[in-house]
């Protein structure tokens, strides 16, 4: 009878060091994930669950749990940190901060790749949402500032739309390609191109520039939200009432001819260009 007591108690003690250990082995935390670079973390709040998380952040609770060595997905804690998802391991690209005004169409275009491939680069649940400060994987080898030709946009006089889109007084619009030196921002390469130009006829092509009296430098170029807006400075004089057109064209071209930018508004020193060229 006493060796059966002894057993029973050894029984129990044994089940209770068991119990004990097991019940220590399911509070340990998780262990962080191994060799996996981290893009975007979450640290849990008290009342989440995985299946919320991964939901909320456009991801599965599978992928979660893979990614922060999770074996069992109903046991998480408050102020734990989750990898919501690896960054990306591709050794070709650049890292570039978004800017306010950017979007993300305007960035690929910028660095000549597609605007899903970045989507998808960047794990974005949104593509039509990425804010100032955020940082983006570039997923290409190179730099920005393939841009080495642009168009600038010059007048053929009295042609009735001929050479170009018709404008006032019976003359035609006209784009010029011109090499400039690499840059990542084509428009604003674009508009000094134009502005350097000091003849009033382009070499012998025999079109017009309007714009030859004047003095204006670029200030400032953004677009935002596919709207171009242009800030020149300095002194802007037509030769008559039909340069007023010209002068309009000639700027608003060179702007419009960019993918990203479907309209424009132009300040000169800070005074819309239709008001300022009367």
């Amino acid at each position: 009878m006493r060796k059966r007591i002894a057993r029973f108690a050894l029984f129990l003690g044994l089940l209770v060091l068991s119990l004990g250990n097991v019940q220590g082995t399911l509070a340990a935390p998780p262990a962080a994930p191994t060799g996996v670079a981290c893009g975007a973390s979450y640290f849990v709040r008290w009342g989440d669950t995985l299946s919320w998380i991964a939901a909320w952040n456009n991801t599965t609770v599978a992928r979660l749990q893979t990614l922060n060595n999770i074996v069992n997905p109903n046991r998480i804690y408050a102020g734990q940190a989750l990898c919501l998802y690896a960054a990306p391991s591709t050794p070709s690209g650049v890292r570039y901060t978004v800017r306010w005004g950017d979007t993300l169409s305007s960035i690929a275009w910028r660095y000549g790749v597609s605007y899903w491939d970045l989507a998808v680069a960047n794990n974005l649940a949104n593509p039509n949402w990425i804010y100032a400060g955020q940082v983006l994987f570039i997923p290409t080898g190179e730099e920005p500032g393939q841009f080495t030709h642009v168009n600038i946009y010059l007048i053929a006089l009295e042609d009735a739309g001929q050479s170009g889109t018709e404008i006032g007084c019976g003359d035609s619009v006209v784009p010029v390609e011109v090499t400039i030196a690499p840059t990542n921002a084509p428009l604003t390469a674009a508009l000094q191109a134009l502005l350097a130009i000091d003849d009033q006829y382009y070499g012998q092509s025999g079109l017009y520039n309007a714009l030859y009296q004047s003095d204006l430098t670029v200030d400032d170029v953004q677009i935002v939200n596919r709207e171009a807006i242009v800030h020149l400075s300095g002194g802007v004089t037509v030769g008559g009432v039909c340069d007023e057109p010209r002068v309009q064209a000639q700027l608003r071209e060179t702007v419009l001819q960019f993918s990203t930018v479907d309209s424009a508004s132009i300040f000169i020193n800070g005074i819309q260009l239709d008001d300022a060229l009367q």
